[in-house]
């Protein structure tokens, strides 16, 4: 690789000469990227209202990504959003988790479908969405992360997490307030692609 002085003549300044003459960079960018342009990257979101009391009360919201026995790909998780937003309030105190469970039980779960992100595209998930309003019910906490007030969390995952053939994913997003609350809102969201 040729390289230059630093320092030009006094009649060519140095932004003429290149420092590194290089001619084929290397361009790197991440899997899920890939992913989406070749329309393996899916992506769901799920939110809950609450209309709470003058005692208060929780708000959840779960996604449960599942991918069954037999599909013959692996699901990585690549982005999780959470959020806990309360209206109206005169909170005496407040907790919000967001946290990601493997293996849980959702109680009285409702079907969702996964939005291809390679827009335009016909290609569907192998994975099964399914949502719930109740908190999630056995498995394995792998992650938690708390939750403020009328916040949200981001957390890229970059397919650190791999759901295989045969298992579940959930992600909760979960609030709790104590005295007057109007309306809690729990909303989750998540990044994946198959491979």
């Amino acid at each position: 690789m040729t390289n230059f002085t630093v320092l030009d003549s006094k009649s060519q300044p140095i932004s003429i000469r290149m420092a590194n003459t290089f001619r084929s960079p290397g361009i790197a960018v991440p899997v899920s990227a890939g992913a989406a342009t070749s329309g393996a990257a899916f992506a769901c979101s799920f939110t809950n209202s609450v209309l709470l009391g003058a005692v208060g009360g929780s708000g959840f919201a779960v996604l449960q990504i599942s991918n069954p026995a037999g599909s013959g790909k692996n699901v990585y998780a690549s982005a999780m959003l959470g959020g806990i937003d309360v209206g109206l309030t005169l909170i005496s105190s407040f907790t919000g988790v967001a946290q990601i469970t493997r293996g849980a039980a959702l109680s009285s779960p409702t079907t969702a479908s996964a939005t291809n992100l390679r827009l335009g595209s016909n290609g569907t998930s192998v994975a099964t969405i399914q949502t719930a309003t109740a908190a999630v019910s056995g498995g394995s906490v792998a992650m938690q992360l708390p939750l403020l007030q009328s916040n949200s969390c981001s957390l890229p995952l970059n397919g650190q997490f791999i759901v295989p053939p045969g298992q579940t994913i959930e992600l909760q997003a979960q609030g709790t307030v104590s005295l007057i609350a109007v309306t809690m809102i729990a909303k989750v969201n998540l990044m994946w692609w198959e491979a």
